[in-house]
């Protein structure tokens, strides 16, 4: 009985100009890349036949199933395009929006600058700033980045957001 490596090349050629087509006819841009895995599949697998004839079919039968995965692949990968015209970002913080919003950052600052200690609050305040964090970076920044988690974390506990002690 022959099997995917008793096969003679030509018939492998045959099989591969035909993949080549049939995966031209569903995915253009990868038809020659399917037709080869395809092929490497059936070489790998050492698949037996009842007759040489059934080798195109059973290369059709493999193909298949790498098409699916192929498509599937392709789907995961295909960019989508986003809307030019975004509309509003709908901020939402705890519910909150608009004026409500506006009153509860004023809370926030107002506790920051009061209750913080200086060091904290100026941390914090230079991230917020646009440009102010690249003109004070410090020559370590994974010590300034621990620093102002830590202000944060004690922010967040006198605002009441932290229910960690």
């Amino acid at each position: 009985m022959p099997t995917s490596r008793t096969i003679p090349p030509e018939t492998w050629e045959h099989a591969r100009r035909a993949l080549v087509f049939y995966f031209s006819r569903h995915l253009v841009q990868y038809a020659e890349d399917l037709a080869q895995e395809t092929l490497m599949a059936l070489w790998r697998r050492d698949y037996t036949f009842g007759k040489n004839e059934e080798f195109l079919l059973v290369c059709h039968g493999f193909a298949r199933k790498v098409l699916m995965a192929a498509r599937r692949q392709h789907r995961e990968l295909v960019p989508t395009e986003l809307p030019m015209e975004l509309g509003p970002s709908g901020r939402n913080v705890f519910g909150m929006s608009g004026g409500e919003l506006a009153v509860f950052l004023d809370q926030v600052i107002d506790a920051g600058e009061n209750q913080l200690g200086e060091s904290d609050w100026i941390l914090i305040r230079r991230e917020i700033e646009p440009g102010e964090t690249a003109a004070h970076t410090q020559n370590n920044p994974n010590l300034r980045r621990v620093q102002l988690h830590r202000a944060r974390r004690r922010l967040a506990r006198m605002m009441g957001w932290d229910p960690k002690p």
